[in-house]
């Protein structure tokens, strides 16, 4: 069997999938997919919105965070599975989350911990603050 061979996810309903060639683009992933929930839900109206609420994931095993969102093509290699989400906001209204940038600080005032309520005690250097991006 030649091409790329993957396998599409979505709840209890997987399907396997063969494309001719070694990678798949990601429009061509996305219609593959779309129609593929079209297919496993047909009871459910979806209309033309259901491709601006699909989010495509790998899962690998190896990393702490098993799905990985699909962002280039290449992502999806041989054997790949691939979780379809159906989101419940559409992707151009989706929030950018911007990542914590912790650094150590020596807080000013008596300081309670937010996760644990303990106070932090020392004279420098008690905890780690978040530099996050005040918009």
């Amino acid at each position: 069997m030649s091409g790329l061979s993957f396998q599409l996810q979505s709840g209890c309903r997987k399907e396997t999938f063969t494309v001719d060639g070694p990678e798949i683009s990601l429009r061509d992933l996305r219609e593959t997919a779309l129609k593929f929930v079209e297919r496993s839900h047909p009871d459910h109206g979806w209309g033309d919105s259901l491709r601006d609420h699909l989010l495509l994931y790998r899962h690998d095993l190896r990393s702490i965070n098993i799905l990985q969102l699909i962002t280039v093509s290449s992502d999806v290699a041989d054997g790949t599975l691939v979780e379809v989400v159906i989101s419940s906001c559409p992707q151009h209204e989706r929030l950018v989350v911007h990542p914590h940038t912790l650094y150590v600080h020596s807080y000013k005032t008596p300081t309670f911990c937010d996760f644990c309520g303990e106070m932090l005690f020392g004279l420098v250097k008690q905890g780690l603050k978040c530099q996050g991006i005040v918009i």
